[in-house]
């Protein structure tokens, strides 16, 4: 792991194509021990648009700390060895 760079803090991103997701399937991953604040319009915001919402019991590296849950949700569907309608 690398320490984050500061201006992935202080430096403002502008979105060219803000509704690039619109009509595709969306997720939040909320990592909520500890729960953070800062976050929290952004979990609202996904609330109201219909996203998928996971809540992982662990801090922001889930990757390190809990790997084959997330990787779970990264594969959803594409992960199952079922034939649809099984």
């Amino acid at each position: 792991m690398r320490p984050q760079p500061l201006k992935t803090f202080t430096q403002r991103i502008s979105l060219r194509h803000p509704n690039l997701h619109a009509g595709l399937p969306c997720t939040f991953i909320e990592c909520v021990e500890p729960r953070l604040d800062a976050i929290s319009k952004s979990v609202e915001r996904a609330k109201a648009e219909a996203w998928s919402h996971y809540e992982m019991p662990t801090g922001h590296m889930a990757m390190l700390t809990m790997p084959n849950e997330l990787a779970d949700i990264f594969l959803g569907p594409a992960g199952t060895t079922e034939s649809p309608g099984a």
